[in-house]
């Protein structure tokens, strides 16, 4: 039977994501969350995408986009600016915002895919 052997580098930054899954109302932007974990903005982003594949933002987009869907799965009717303040956006124009430019799609629409 084969072990399978950790990076011990790979550790730090999946506590990061945790971190961020925990605390992505407060954590709104690169730099607050490489800050956060105690790490320059480069390092943090180059180890992200190392390990991940991808860039620490598109992280961070992924988490709010299932933050969203889960504050409308447990209240259909709540309003928008109800779901963009629990999420960590400033209000409802933002949420909408959010949704246009990285998922081309509203509110509306995410309700009733939902």
């Amino acid at each position: 039977m084969e072990i399978e052997r950790v990076e011990p580098d790979r550790i730090p930054m999946e506590r990061a994501v945790k971190e961020l899954k925990t605390n992505y109302q407060e954590l709104t932007c690169v730099n607050e969350w490489a800050e956060y974990m105690g790490y320059s903005r480069s390092y943090f982003s180059r180890r992200i995408r190392e390990i991940f594949g991808r860039p620490p933002k598109e992280i961070m987009i992924e988490i709010t986009m299932k933050s969203v869907r889960e504050e409308i799965s447990e209240d259909p009717r709540a309003i928008g600016y109800k779901i963009a303040v629990n999420v960590g956006l400033n209000d409802e124009k933002a949420l909408n915002k959010f949704l246009d430019s990285h998922f081309d799609t509203s509110l509306t629409e995410l309700r009733q895919q939902l």
